[in-house]
């Protein structure tokens, strides 16, 4: 049987932090999806040139630290590579640090990034891993209070596990 995205997400704790009851979970459109970017438009306009199908997104918090798993379905293989590539590029481009993410085949990018738009003496650091998988691009973001690319990296391994035990039109 065929599972919806929402159905494959993650629905473990996450590194101490539980489901947030606050943000939305589950299935999300196009315009959902685009609003969880730091830049809207930009993501919008992105979503719609890769022919965005579908999404679904899941968040945990414990009020210091947050995790994010964040799913699109694309029209084709290509359109989810190309979208997990501009992901990339955009982490780059923000200054992000690169970091290892060993989790074979296709190839998962991963970067931290300092939040610098707001003063503070210990700014947010968040843990990025982007990852194509068939025609859905993955998402992964762990930062805050101890939370380390470790985390980010489990979580995207966790996550990709339950996408390729999916059939796979999922």
């Amino acid at each position: 049987m065929k599972k919806t995205l929402a159905e494959l997400l993650v629905v473990d704790s996450i590194a101490g932090l539980l489901i947030d009851p606050a943000s939305p979970d589950g299935e999300v459109d196009m315009y959902e999806a685009a609003l969880a970017d730091p830049d809207p438009a930009t993501a919008l306009a992105r979503l719609r040139g890769h022919g965005f199908v579908t999404g679904a997104l899941r968040s945990w918090t414990d009020g210091r630290g947050v995790a994010q798993v964040t799913l699109h379905r694309f029209a084709s293989v290509r359109d989810a590579e190309l979208a997990a590539s501009e992901q990339a590029h955009g982490l780059m481009a923000s200054g992000g640090l690169v970091f290892n993410v060993d989790l074979g085949n296709p190839a998962a990018f991963g970067a931290s990034v300092s939040d610098l738009t707001t003063p503070s003496d210990d700014p947010f650091v968040a843990h990025v891993v982007v990852r194509p998988i068939r025609t859905v691009m993955m998402l992964v973001l762990v930062g805050g209070d101890g939370l380390m690319s470790e985390d980010a990296t489990n979580l995207a391994r966790a996550q990709s596990n339950r996408l390729f035990e999916a059939e796979p039109g999922t």
